[in-house]
């Protein structure tokens, strides 16, 4: 179980961070939060409050103001 939930996951963000542009990468983890409320409620099913839904909203739409608004290395 440990290596299921917590080596997988990190060894799969890494081979990404490996594959995709920074960027992208970003903006894939801003929707994390959204994505395990989703999968909550639809594997486990777990109801989505209307005071969960703005919370994951207030925070995606902030990670995601973000990543996309910073500009490329300023070296």
């Amino acid at each position: 179980m440990a290596l299921l939930t917590t080596v997988l996951p990190m060894a799969l963000e890494y081979r990404a961070l490996q594959r995709v542009s920074a960027r992208v990468y970003g903006i894939l983890m801003t929707l994390e939060p959204a994505i395990g409320a989703l999968v909550g409620a639809i594997c486990l099913g777990q109801l989505i409050a209307a005071r969960l839904s703005l919370a994951v909203a207030c925070v995606t739409v902030a990670a995601l103001g973000v990543t996309l608004s910073e500009r490329g290395d300023k070296s």
